[in-house]
């Protein structure tokens, strides 16, 4: 019980939270759900259209006051109920509106405080009262009423003691984020709380995703990925909390969840699904419980999914070359790709966490991908920087044995014990300022790797260290097919398959592979790393394809705004592929290599002056003079990467 009233503390995150006394959490969430039913049956008899309800704090007299425009009390109610240990009137709210009725949290109100003051009016009926903690328990209070012309409504206003069990200073925050109740969240409709007149508004970020049916009620499911440090996840009674409920674990604890239960059921039932203290769920509904938490975990899985999906549903099929030996890349051949959105089995369409699909017709199995989430298309500025400082175009050329030697690796590794699974990937580059390396498993298996990711790769100034990083980076994301969290398991499994790489000389010969190319393209590398330094993150699904479609032109401003990464072209143009996506075409980028330029700090500089690799390392060490050593990057590797998308 102990445990149960200290969870109800910290359901948020804080630098106070978790030595806060429950004994104000208790009394304002008594008070405020007292409000919450009397709003709720004014509107559920038509007698206001919105609710209102104002909580006030006085710190130097140590209370606080709750004044509502709800249906109000009757005096009998006063008497029998408000004032009766274990109490409760409900009568004028049916059983699914209801938040609570058990009685047993309103005597924190009434016989956990100092004093106490009610003024209540109902039908034109006034009720009042004043008393302390000892008259109210030894049954001493006296119940003024008279007539009055006063709108319906309560105003309760009490005094909290100096002191209390679990603390010897007692006092009433005046941040409602340090109240549970008040920062915890809230589903009612129609309803205006304030908190020392400020409004407090912890509504969920979704709206309601499912409604599942007990034979005890209903509950009403609401989800939504957050960015919080310690998302809440909570149960509520009526649009009201109730507790704290953790669902899952590891990336799951990152989604926000709001269980609203309506119960159909009166609080006396044995199968209500709260005992008294509402700090749980009734015992009895155990298998209906596990049920509902299992869906919960599906509910989180589909909108993960959901959410994962959209980040690779533009790609581009890049042609799969020997990276060792490789052919020229025809880049003209290998158009872009749509992914058709998600869709379920329709005869599983009502269940959350049914298997979610994608057409893949368009996207061969073994030929490498490549995405971007930059707001430049770097391989279109790159082929021109290229060409500015007298080379030859070879972004789709390194892209693409880049992206083959993913796959090489995927194929070798899959013939260990434990990684059989990899044979089945996709894989390939993706560019993102966030991530070095990435394995997904929606909308397909895959392992994608970013060759440019500035913390990594910022301060390596050899290919030979460029090569282990891109290894260590592939390791890393290959060992997400046996662990998918980041623990001492995980740790262990990767030391595992590098002992196990070495053992029979794979290791040398995948790092040989990723030498070679990067040896092959170490000019146009290093080129590019600049151009991803200065890039930001704008592009993401639809707006990658729109952009690609865009630079279809060939007109000479269009090619002057390709130079410059703009993607404000007016006018669509026709479907291309990768020559370019990746690469451009060979006039464009003639004509675009006389005007490329990579932004710098101070502006736009001629991409010519910005090919001296000494000038580049030098810049990137400025900017990450806290970065080990390249042996150090090459081990922290691992630590770099990010997952997208876990397993169920």
């Amino acid at each position: 019980m102990a445990n149960e009233k200290e969870s109800l503390t910290r359901s948020r995150s804080g630098p106070a939270s978790e030595f806060r006394d429950p004994t104000v959490d208790w009394v304002v969430g008594e008070l405020l759900r007292n409000s919450f039913n009397a709003v709720k049956a004014a509107q559920h008899k038509g007698l206001i259209a919105r609710g209102k309800i104002d909580i006030d704090r006085n710190y130097k007299r140590n209370s606080i006051a709750i004044v509502d425009n709800g249906i109000g009390m009757t005096p009998d109610a006063v008497r029998d109920a408000f004032f009766t240990r274990d109490g409760s009137d409900l009568s004028d709210l049916p059983f699914p509106l209801r938040s609570g009725g058990h009685g047993y949290g309103k005597n924190a109100i009434v016989f956990g405080t100092e004093e106490i003051m009610l003024v209540t009016v109902r039908d034109g009926v006034k009720t009042e009262l004043s008393a302390t903690a000892d008259r109210a328990r030894r049954g001493e209070i006296e119940i003024h009423r008279e007539r009055t012309r006063t709108p319906n409504g309560t105003l309760i206003d009490v005094k909290l003691p100096e002191s209390s069990p679990h603390s010897r200073s007692l006092y009433v925050p005046a941040d409602p984020y340090f109240i549970t109740p008040l920062s915890a969240l809230f589903t009612g409709k129609d309803v205006d709380i304030a908190y020392n007149g400020k409004s407090v508004d912890s509504r969920p970020q979704s709206a309601k995703l499912y409604t599942l049916s007990f034979d005890w009620g209903q509950v009403d499911l609401y989800a939504a990925r957050s960015e919080e440090a310690e998302p809440r996840q909570h149960v509520l009674c009526g649009g009201m909390f109730q507790f704290v409920e953790p669902f899952g674990r590891g990336s799951e604890r990152n989604y926000e969840v709001a269980l609203d239960v309506r119960p159909s059921v009166s609080t006396d039932h044995p199968h209500y699904p709260f005992p008294p203290h509402y700090l749980g769920w009734n015992a009895a509904l155990r298998d209906d419980v596990r049920s509902l938490q299992r869906y919960v975990r599906h509910a989180i899985f589909d909108i993960r999914d959901r959410r994962e999906t959209g980040k690779f549903s533009h790609l581009v099929v890049m042609p799969r070359l020997d990276p060792r030996f490789p052919q020229a890349v025809d880049v003209a051949s290998t158009p872009p790709v749509k992914l058709a959105p998600l869709h379920r089995d329709p005869a599983a369409e009502d269940l959350p966490g049914a298997p979610l699909a994608t057409d893949l017709s368009e996207l061969p199995p073994r030929q490498p991908l490549f995405r971007s989430t930059l707001d430049v298309v770097l391989p279109v500025r790159l082929d021109a920087a290229l060409r500015r400082a007298g080379a030859q175009p070879a972004a789709a050329q390194m892209f693409s044995e880049l992206g083959s030697a993913v796959l090489t690796y995927t194929e070798t590794v899959s013939r260990l014990p434990g990684y059989e699974g990899l044979a089945k990937y996709r894989g390939g580059i993706s560019l993102d300022k966030g991530e070095a390396g990435i394995n997904i498993a929606i909308p397909f298996k895959g392992i994608f790797i970013n060759p440019y990711y500035e913390p990594l790769y910022g301060d390596l100034q050899s290919t030979r260290g460029v090569a282990g990083a891109l290894l260590g980076v592939l390791n890393h994301e290959a060992v997400h097919e046996k662990v998918r969290d980041h623990n001492a398991d995980f740790a262990f499994e990767l030391v595992q398959l590098e002992a196990a790489l070495h053992e029979n000389g794979d290791y040398d010969r995948l790092k040989d592979t990723l030498h070679t190319v990067v040896s092959r393209h170490w000019k146009a590398y290093q080129l590019g790393s600049q151009i991803y330094e200065h890039a930001g993150t704008r592009i993401r699904g639809p707006e990658l394809a729109e952009a690609q479609r865009d630079m279809g032109g060939n007109r000479r401003d269009d090619v002057d705004k390709i130079a410059h990464g703009d993607r404000d072209l007016k006018e669509p143009r026709s479907r291309f592929g990768l020559s370019q996506a990746v690469g451009g075409s060979a006039r464009d980028a003639g004509e675009a290599g006389t005007r490329a330029h990579v932004e710098t700090d101070s502006g736009r500089a001629p991409a010519a002056e910005a090919v001296d690799p000494v000038a580049i390392r030098q810049y990137s060490r400025r900017r990450y003079q806290g970065i080990k050593e390249a042996e150090a990057l090459t081990r922290a590797a691992p630590e770099a990467s990010r997952d997208v998308s876990l397993e169920r």
